[in-house]
């Protein structure tokens, strides 16, 4: 039995399902679901994408709202710019900046809060201070 072009493209795309749960639900092999797809030559998602997509099942939970205004392009940018300069981005499902200027972090917040819908109540903090600091004034 062939499986529809549309269907597949409806439930590998749209839906997000991955090709073993499209061929649970046609009751058949992945091997099949697998066979069509390359007969009607719709890309599959790498191994990446692929665990992403079961994983947010639900669809895409980050996403980013473009600045609108010239004040906002300017929060984005110095957004951006901390990330990039002294974001981690080693361990998936986390966003660390390591600074200890409260401002530098209260401007990074912000920005979370703004364009990538972070709600303040989910953030958390560590600090670390090394042996050359001053203990208090880096609480502080």
């Amino acid at each position: 039995m062939p499986l529809p072009e549309h269907e597949l493209l409806q439930l590998y795309y749209d839906q997000r399902l991955s090709m073993q749960q499209i061929a649970n639900q046609y009751g058949c092999s992945v091997n099949k679901v697998v066979y069509w797809m390359q007969r009607y030559s719709i890309a599959r998602r790498g191994s990446a994408d692929a665990m992403y997509a079961y994983r947010n099942s639900t669809g895409d939970p980050f996403t980013i709202r473009m600045p609108a205004t010239p004040a906002e392009w300017k929060l984005f940018g110095i957004g951006i710019g901390l990330y990039m300069g002294e974001g981690s981005k080693k361990k998936p499902y986390r966003v660390a900046l390591a600074n200890t200027d409260p401002v530098v972090h209260r401007v990074f917040i912000h920005f979370l809060e703004q364009f990538c819908g972070v709600n303040r109540a989910q953030l958390s903090a560590e600090l670390n201070i090394y042996a050359e600091q001053d203990v208090a004034a880096t609480i502080d």
